[in-house]
C-alpha cells in the first residue's frame, strides 16, 4: 500500500515526498532516493506523529501517511542571527544601489545568478519541487531545531 510520506530537513532547508514506498520499516524508506538525498551528515530522524526517533533498521513504519523530521545532532558553528541579517543586509544595499545603474534584463539575470549560487554554496533547494504540503512540514520540522 503506497502512502502519503513527506520528509524535512531543516538543516537542508529541503522538504520532500516520498512517492511509490510500500515498506514497512525505516532501513527500508532510508533506501529509498529521496532519503539517500537528505540524509547528510548527522541527523536523527523523528517520526511526526508521534515524535519517535527512528534508531534501528528494523524499527515499524505506520501504515497511514506520516512525515519524518531529520533533526541534526550535531550543529555546525556559524554565523549568529545578527551577523547574517547584517551581511544580509549589506548585500541588500549594494544591490539595490547596482540595480539602479543596471537594465532590468541585467538585474533580472544577477537575481538568477545569486539565487543558483546560493543554493550551490549552502547545498540547499529555494525553488518550489511542486510538493504543495513540503514547505508546511518543512516549518514545522524547523520547530524541532
Amino acid at each position: 500500500m503506497s502512502r502519503k510520506i513527506i520528509v524535512a530537513s531543516p538543516a537542508a532547508n529541503k522538504a520532500k515526498p516520498v512517492n511509490g514506498f510500500t515498506g514497512s520499516t525505516w532501513g527500508e524508506l532510508k533506501q529509498h532516493p529521496v532519503l539517500r538525498e537528505l540524509l547528510q551528515g548527522n541527523v536523527e530522524a523523528v517520526l511526526n506523529p508521534g515524535n519517535v526517533t527512528l534508531t534501528r533498521d528494523d524499527a515499524e513504519l505506520p501504515e497511514g501517511d506520516f512525515k519524518i523530521f531529520l533533526i541534526p545532532t550535531k550543529n555546525k558553528a556559524g554565523m549568529t542571527d545578527a551577523e547574517a541579517r547584517k551581511l544580509g543586509q549589506e548585500i541588500s544595499e549594494a544591490i539595490v544601489k547596482a540595480a539602479s545603474l543596471a537594465s532590468s534584463d541585467d538585474v533580472t539575470e544577477l537575481g538568477n545568478l545569486l539565487k543558483n549560487e546560493i543554493e550551490e554554496f549552502f547545498g540547499v533547494e529555494l525553488g518550489d519541487d511542486g510538493c504543495e504540503e513540503c514547505a508546511d512540514v518543512l516549518a514545522e520540522a524547523k520547530g524541532y531545531l
